[in-house]
């Protein structure tokens, strides 16, 4: 099932004078393919096609108000000034100055703010990809902290964007096969196969925001699959 075919939702309405003139209107309904939740298993079988919201459709740009907001907001990651260290950057403690403590939760909110803009803000995000000034880390086992890897970081888990519960089982999980595999994004990304993920927004430019990450879905069950083979069949 392709996801950028412009898939819409087709209906023909007859006017008074229909049977007269034989003009009636057509009415088409752009969809999108959304996943309803609950577990990756659960959630495969019942993808569903719905009306697309209204002001969600592809490349749609932000305002220059929207704009001055997102460029505040970058500017808000940045936890000091210098080049990012890369040496693990931790929630102060209660010894932490209360500068230090504000500091830390602004570039939390700037973070969470940016999120909830989500498409909208990513050409910025990934104008700011190169920008090497202090943040705080977003990611676990990672020591990147720059502001271009926080900017990375809030694409990649808008578009990422797994069930709630999919990471509860950490590092791996027992295929049907009954062994145990690493779970896909513990060995790759849909954006490494596409030589970044820069490189994977340009190629994925005409999809809508949710479009995107069906497609991200899909790169996820398709290797999970190929992680937990059939059980072969009984013999007589």
């Amino acid at each position: 099932m392709r996801l950028d075919d412009g898939t819409s939702r087709v209906g023909v309405h007859s006017f008074w004078h229909s049977r007269f003139t034989r003009i009636y209107r057509r009415e088409e309904t752009p969809q999108d393919l959304w996943f309803p939740g609950g577990t990756i298993r659960e959630g495969a079988a019942r993808l569903q096609w719905r009306a697309r919201p209204a002001g969600s459709g592809a490349g749609q740009s932000p305002t220059e108000k929207q704009n001055a907001e997102i460029r505040a907001l970058i500017e808000d990651l940045v936890f000091e000034d210098g080049e990012a260290t890369n040496e693990p950057v931790h929630a102060p403690d209660e010894k932490g100055s209360p500068e230090c403590h504000q500091r830390f939760e602004t570039c939390l909110a700037a973070f969470k703010k940016l999120s909830e803009l989500k498409d909208r803000a990513f050409p910025l995000l990934v104008e700011h990809f190169d920008d090497r000034r202090q943040s705080i880390n977003f990611m676990n086992h990672r020591a990147e902290n720059s502001v271009g890897d926080a900017c990375y970081w809030n694409i990649y888990f808008q578009l990422q964007d797994c069930p709630d519960n999919y990471s509860e089982y950490g590092f791996q999980r027992t295929g049907r096969d009954g062994r145990d595999h690493p779970k896909p994004y513990w060995e790759g990304t849909p954006f490494g196969d596409a030589a970044g993920l820069k490189k994977w927004l340009e190629e994925n430019r005409d999809l809508t925001y949710p479009q995107m990450q069906v497609r991200c879905l899909q790169w996820l069950l398709e290797r999970s699959a190929r992680s937990a083979p059939a059980m072969p069949k009984a013999t007589s």
